[in-house]
């Protein structure tokens, strides 16, 4: 698996670093890559969109169905894939951004985790004679976090003797936030701001997200993925839970601009008119005949 998240980390740490030369800042450079990110998947949450506003316009034709054959398994499957057909409705289709934000995020945990590899660029050899020197400092079998524990320790004689000059690299957010943490939750500390609020901007997340496409909010979906986000920011490096709370901020301004022009029930008034006018079209073809 590691081996698959460094493959990922190359060009997203490539992106990263871009965003870093701009905005010397970690925590800056950190949501500018987000932003990124989340503007090339915009034409597939309109596409998502678009799925959830079909799926809502044939809810009376799919109901009609379950009722009809609701004594005939195979005759309602049947009759569901003509209706799919007819309307041109994919169920798979709203999968698809969820599918592809999954090895985005295994990308930017590799860069969180490996900032001296793909952030900052060292010398390769430097950074594995720092990361052994620091298993003597740490007592960890962590591996993953090794180069965020050379930074953390940057200042001890053995670092010391590899980078004379010191790294060049802050990872404090509001400057007593300390990014490379991994939160407590036996030890209260700033730290925990992170952990709410992603659990926070998650819920606002899910709800808005399925009151825009049309779906009436569901107030057991709405808390499990903040509950499952909150948990995961206390297990992954502040960094990770930070750009999840930035991850889901921006899907709650992503999800009011799409529904501002991509609005259920505008999508669905178009597919009817556009059915009309098919059926308009067809009707002159016949009459001509």
């Amino acid at each position: 698996m590691q081996w698959l998240i460094d493959i990922l980390a190359i060009p997203l740490g490539f992106i990263m670093r871009i965003c870093y030369m701009i905005i010397p800042n970690y925590a800056a450079a950190l949501l500018l890559m987000t932003i990124l990110t989340r503007l090339l998947m915009v034409p597939m949450t309109i596409k998502q969109q678009n799925t959830s506003a079909k799926m809502a316009g044939i809810q009376s034709k799919i109901r009609a169905a379950q009722e009809k054959y609701k004594n005939d398994r195979d005759k309602l499957n049947e009759e569901m894939q003509r209706i799919y057909a007819e309307e041109n409705y994919s169920p798979t289709a709203g999968c698809l951004p969820m599918l592809i934000q999954l090895p985005i995020f295994f990308g930017i945990v590799g860069v969180i985790y490996k900032p001296l590899t793909y952030l900052l660029q060292l010398d390769p050899a430097k950074i594995s004679a720092a990361t052994e020197a620091v298993k003597g400092i740490v007592n960890t079998n962590n591996t993953n976090m090794l180069e965020l524990y050379v930074i953390q320790h940057q200042n001890t004689e053995a670092i010391r003797a590899i980078f004379p000059n010191g790294i060049d690299f802050d990872l404090n957010l509001f400057g007593f936030i300390d990014l490379s943490q991994t939160p407590s939750i036996s030890h209260f500390t700033w730290l925990w701001l992170i952990p709410i609020a992603a659990g926070v901007a998650q819920f606002f997340s899910m709800y808005l997200s399925m009151k825009f496409s049309g779906q009436k909010p569901n107030i057991i979906m709405s808390l499990l993925f903040p509950v499952v986000s909150v948990w995961l920011a206390f297990t992954f490096p502040g960094a990770v839970g930070l750009y999840w709370v930035y991850t889901a901020l921006i899907a709650i301004l992503q999800s009011w601009l799409i529904n501002k022009f991509y609005h259920p029930s505008l999508i669905i008034a178009r597919g009817l008119i556009s059915a009309a006018d098919k059926r308009r079209a067809k009707f002159n073809r016949k009459e001509q005949v």
